[in-house]
């Protein structure tokens, strides 16, 4: 399960990274990115500790 979790953050870090076309856009993406991740962790966090 981690090791999935991992694996799709890196794509998804990767992706925005590659397809990033200006440092302006590779800002946003490397602010938008981990808030959307630790978002998703959140989510997932809170679902798993529903009865």
């Amino acid at each position: 399960m981690i090791f999935l979790l991992v694996l799709v953050i890196i794509a998804v870090v990767g992706g925005a990274l590659v397809h990033a076309d200006n440092w302006l856009d590779g800002l946003a993406m490397l602010i938008i990115v981990p808030l959307g991740i630790w978002g998703f962790l959140a989510l997932l966090n809170y679902i798993f500790r529903l009865p």
